[in-house]
């Protein structure tokens, strides 16, 4: 059986703001208090350490084979090396949830997400709506493994 969680639509981020995630008591209940608040403060930290650009938190929880897989216009993949040397480029400006999906099955979580964030990248403007596919695995604690980004009206990723 697969958990699935609807962490609410048009839930707006701002850069800087706390995590908002709502869940009900049924869905917490199912996959257990404490896995589902690690993930969930993991996903946070996750998207905290994007908006801030912090190194040494997204080392926390990215795993060790962690990759960004971007499909538009091309498909690309950033390896764990690359996206942390890349991310003191990537600025995000601003950064709105719409739509937030996650599903949970024992120690593999995937979270959907559609974004409309504003960013710079490598001093190129890469703002617009994504479609934003994360998957997360529970071994030590939950890590990040794999995003998988499509760029739905955002300019292409400039050359590395």
């Amino acid at each position: 059986m697969v958990d699935t969680q609807d962490l609410g639509s048009c839930a707006e981020r701002r850069v800087g703001s706390s995590p908002t995630f709502r869940t009900d008591a049924v869905h917490r209940a199912m996959i257990g208090r404490m896995t589902n608040d690690g993930l969930l403060a993991q996903m946070a930290a996750y998207e905290q350490c994007v908006l801030d650009r912090d190194r040494q938190l997204a080392e926390s929880v990215l795993h060790p084979d962690y990759a960004l897989v971007t499909t538009n216009p091309a498909l690309m993949v950033t390896p764990r090396t690359s996206w942390l040397a890349l991310l003191p480029d990537y600025i995000v400006h601003s950064w709105a949830v719409e739509e937030h999906l996650l599903d949970v099955r024992g120690g593999t979580a995937v979270a959907f997400q559609r974004i409309d964030m504003k960013a710079t990248v490598l001093g190129t403007d890469r703002s617009g709506l994504f479609l934003i596919s994360d998957v997360w695995l529970l071994e030590d604690d939950w890590r990040v493994w794999r995003r998988h980004s499509t760029a739905i009206t955002a300019a292409a990723l400039p050359a590395q």
